[in-house]
């Protein structure tokens, strides 16, 4: 049993020192913080913003969007650097000559809390966002952030190189789903 509790508490703190999430990396205009793209594409009230008339978005629409991520803006930065706190801190104590086992264990739960805290504010915002919006409204905007996607993905093949975990360019991970049926934790922020 105690190995079991070992092994799971190595595999979730590796998970937790090397994922990543779509807005926690970066600061403001950065890649993945608010106003920058990260690797799931610009944050959806940017997108919204640059391509009302295309997706059939009125300005009043655009601006109650537009308020909604600057209202949850300071929110979301002060979240981002309390899990990256939470994240250093735990590298720390990792990186000790005579680490912690108990102490490295309650970081590892504040981790996933600051994780978590992260997580639901960004869903909570992006759920404000899509009750503005019709269902043709949200087709729309699927698509088009599936073929932004998609050109991101062909440029990256064009500058050679590996892909994640080093599969080739435009492969994935995400074994058994399909990619453009919107499913999976990439497609969920909208």
């Amino acid at each position: 049993m105690n190995t079991k509790f070992t092994i799971t508490a190595i595999t979730a703190i590796a998970v937790l020192l090397f994922s990543t999430n779509a807005w926690s990396r970066g600061g403001p205009g950065g890649p993945g913080g608010p106003g920058g793209p990260g690797k799931h594409g610009p944050p959806p009230h940017v997108l919204i913003q640059d391509h009302a008339a295309e997706l059939g978005i009125d300005q009043a629409t655009v601006d109650k969007i537009v308020a909604i991520a600057k209202s949850n803006r300071g929110d979301v930065m002060k979240t981002q650097h309390s899990l990256q706190r939470e994240r250093l801190a735990l590298k720390q104590m990792l990186d000790m000559d005579q680490p912690n086992k108990a102490e490295i264990m309650r970081q590892v739960e504040l981790v996933g809390g600051a994780r978590t805290s992260l997580r639901k504010l960004e869903l909570s915002i992006l759920i404000d966002i899509r009750n503005l919006l019709t269902s043709d409204q949200l087709d729309k905007l699927r698509r088009m952030r599936r073929k932004i996607m998609r050109k991101r993905k062909m440029r990256r093949g064009r500058r050679g190189g590996q892909g994640r975990a080093g599969m080739p360019p435009g492969r994935s991970m995400k074994r058994g789903l399909d990619r453009d049926s919107g499913q999976g934790l990439d497609d969920n922020w909208l």
